[in-house]
């Protein structure tokens, strides 16, 4: 879908194991088999592919990495084992997370971008701003040297029902639309999360669809968490 208008993503994959484990995290392995465009795979080969063919690899931690720095770093490796390059980009499971200890744990476990600070059950912008920013250390007193992109939207806050908006799907096109409008106003990021294990769900993958088309047309620049993240250090 995103390759129809010419865009890349980060695809965020938690880790093979965890010494920390907590009963959110996801259950899947490295080496479970899966279908991926159409053909017989391991999850580790599907994250192989979808490097290789130009989209982002990112780090989806367990939860209970946000103030280990050590568990975070153990969970990086194990995924840049499989694919074979560093990994970048961080977005946190459940966007569990803490403002006092995490980005200094990001910063000592190899991390430069973080796509974490967002809602879980509504939309918008949570810090204010839809413009990256240099997240603050609080040991080092210091600014620190991890680029937050923000989370805008995501598939289950605008859908899910209860925990969510319980939005239809042209509601929730409006919705994106009118946060895109208010984000190229000030020249910023809308980012997007859509979870994979959702898209068989023919409401979601059409709004996707909608807003990707939509998005495109408006002129957008499609780009990985890492790659906004560059270019938003380079300009400033």
């Amino acid at each position: 879908m995103e390759a129809t208008v010419g865009a890349t993503s980060t695809f965020f994959f938690m880790p093979n194991d965890t010494n920390r484990p907590h009963f959110t995290d996801n259950s899947y392995i490295y080496t479970d088999e899966v279908v991926f465009d159409g053909h017989a795979s391991t999850v580790g080969e599907m994250m192989r592919d979808i490097h290789e063919r130009g989209w982002e690899v990112g780090l989806h931690p367990t939860w209970n990495t946000v103030d280990d720095a050590r568990e975070l770093r153990d969970q990086k490796r194990q995924a840049e084992s499989v694919i074979g390059a560093p990994i970048e980009s961080v977005r946190h499971h459940y966007l569990h997370y803490d403002l006092s200890r995490t980005p200094t744990v990001q910063s000592a476990a190899g991390f430069r971008y973080d796509s974490t600070l967002g809602f879980n059950g509504n939309v918008g912008f949570r810090f204010g701003t839809s413009r990256p920013w240099h997240l603050y250390d609080w040991e080092a007193k210091q600014q620190s040297d991890i680029i937050e992109v923000p989370l805008i939207a995501q598939d289950v806050a605008l859908f899910r029902p209860g925990t969510g908006l319980g939005l239809d799907r042209d509601t929730a096109v409006e919705y994106l639309k009118l946060l895109a409008r208010r984000v190229k106003r000030v020249g910023g990021v809308l980012t997007l999360s859509w979870h994979p294990s959702y898209i068989r769900n023919d409401d979601w993958r059409e709004t996707y669809e909608t807003i990707l088309a939509h998005l495109d047309d408006e002129g957008a620049w499609f780009g990985t968490v890492a790659e906004i993240g560059d270019w938003w250090e380079n300009i400033h």
